[in-house]
């Protein structure tokens, strides 16, 4: 979408998505990137695997792998990423959340085998100094 072109609405798609216009509204990508050109001006809820932020935009951006801003961009809204890159010369006024990918869950460590415990019992038993007050 070029640079003289404004649209209001909902973007939705599977590829990536280059504008420089002016747009209002929601944008969704599901499997591609999201980039505002440097003549852009959006003012949009931004759902895309990565966000590139060239010119300026004003909105929610969550990116499932990244967000960046280039030293032409400015992002004025909440950011919700796994990873991002802000060049110096970079406008922000937001607040970032980048968290790791997914950890899966820890196991609890597995109990100690009976005879273990009991071993370990004894060893601590026979450990014991022994009291040499009578044996004078």
């Amino acid at each position: 979408m070029g640079r003289t072109i404004t649209i209001k609405g909902e973007i939705s798609g599977q590829d990536d998505l280059f504008l420089d216009g002016t747009f209002e509204g929601k944008i969704h990508i599901a499997e591609g990137s999201f980039t505002a050109g440097p003549n852009a001006r959006v003012n949009a809820e931004i759902d895309a695997r990565e966000i590139i932020v060239r010119g300026e935009v004003i909105g929610a951006l969550k990116a499932r792998e990244r967000v960046q801003v280039w030293s032409t961009g400015k992002v004025t809204g909440p950011i919700e990423t796994r990873g991002i890159v802000i060049e110096d010369g970079a406008v922000l006024h937001a607040k970032a959340e980048v968290r790791q990918k997914a950890v899966p869950p820890q196991t609890a460590p597995l109990a100690a085998p009976p005879r273990a415990k009991e071993a370990a019992a004894s060893a601590a038993a026979q450990a014991k100094p022994h009291d040499h007050s009578q044996t004078r």
